[in-house]
């Protein structure tokens, strides 16, 4: 009896709800729009500041007191200029001095070398004239140069930034000085503009790339790409990017861009194969990177993880991270109900008309 029930199983019909059956499923409707790669050409801005094409710290090479200061903070001077005198104490007469060993020096070793000719003097006693001579040139050339030190002269045409001496400061113990400098010197053209570019910006720039600055004081100019930074800050993973631009004068005679100055550098970055989507049409990966999905030839799901380039009003483009570049059956609708390879019912729709005109890839 007990076999009999068991195989009485076999010819029972299936409950309703066994899955043999249901009908099978219907694949997801999404909405999809036709999606042409097309050539974009980038601009990325960097803000940043104005910089001193080179700024440097003057200090006194000798002691003494400071008796003139020709120079004023501001003031634009041409290479040589002076800029601090220090009084000369006892150096013209230690220059008189060295100037009157050498000529003793001088009589002395033609003296020597004429009789070391004839034989009449031995070779040590030649050499000992030499080395006399040769110190007694050391000894001038030393004095002059001491003397050249007393007068602090502009490096290079430029201005004075800053003065931190006064008349009368006695000079030459440096470390004992609050501030170990006697002034500052800048060279205010050409002007750098520095700024820190993000990772995926780097990617884009070139050195010589032709760059608009924009300042706060309302002055733009044009200047070109000239450093790109191979070495990232270790805080913030960014770069150094410099442009350099001519720094004009004003009616009033003052330099268009201070040092310090902040800007904004517009960079026409290298020409990109990009894709217009609207906004909405973005996803997350289940890694949590940005992509967005598309419908291939099967009508199977795809998520293709991409980088922003830029957001306009006429919509937001960006390049695909597989560096793909071929027509896209964007979802524009319906992409959070479906996950990649998913076979999906896409009804394409029209995508809205742009104002702007790009050239799309043959």
């Amino acid at each position: 009896m007990v076999g009999l029930w068991m195989l009485s199983g076999i010819f029972r019909p299936p409950h309703p709800d066994s899955q043999l059956g249901k009908p099978a499923l219907q694949p997801v409707k999404v909405a999809v729009q036709a999606t042409e790669p097309q050539k974009r050409q980038r601009r990325v801005v960097i803000y940043g500041n104005a910089e001193a094409s080179e700024k440097v710290r003057l200090l006194a090479e000798t002691a003494g007191t400071v008796i003139a200061i020709p120079a004023k903070e501001g003031q634009y001077l041409k290479k040589g200029d002076p800029i601090v005198q220090i009084d000369m104490r006892d150096r013209d007469a230690q220059k008189r001095r060295a100037q009157a060993k050498l000529k003793q020096a001088e009589i002395a070793v033609k003296a020597a070398r004429e009789l070391q000719k004839k034989g009449y003097t031995p070779r040590v006693g030649a050499a000992d004239a030499e080395a006399m001579y040769e110190q007694a040139k050391a000894d001038l050339a030393q004095i002059n140069q001491d003397i050249s030190h007393t007068t602090i002269r502009a490096p290079f045409d430029g201005v004075v930034d800053k003065i931190t001496v006064s008349l009368g400061d006695a000079l030459g113990q440096m470390m004992m000085m609050e501030t170990p400098w006697v002034a500052t010197f800048i060279q205010p053209d050409p002007m750098k503009v520095a700024g820190q570019a993000s990772e995926q910006d780097m990617k884009l720039l070139e050195q010589g790339t032709e760059v608009e600055v924009a300042f706060a004081n309302n002055f733009t100019t044009n200047g070109k790409l000239t450093f790109l930074s191979q070495v990232a800050d270790s805080k913030t993973r960014s770069y150094r990017v410099e442009a350099t631009v001519t720094n004009p004068r004003g009616e009033d005679g003052l330099f268009k861009i201070p040092d310090g100055l902040t800007a904004e550098l517009r960079i026409a970055a290298k020409e990109v194969v990009a894709y217009r989507i609207p906004s909405s049409a973005l996803s997350l990966g289940t890694d949590g990177a940005v992509g967005i999905k598309d419908v291939d030839a099967e009508g199977a799901v795809r998520f293709l993880p991409v980088t922003i380039l830029e957001d306009t009003p006429e919509g937001m483009w960006v390049a695909l991270k597989n560096g793909e570049s071929t027509p896209l059956k964007l979802i524009t609708r319906g992409q959070a109900f479906v996950t990649a390879g998913q076979k999906v019912d896409a009804v394409e729709e029209k995508p809205e008309k742009t104002k702007e005109e790009n050239t799309e890839i043959p």
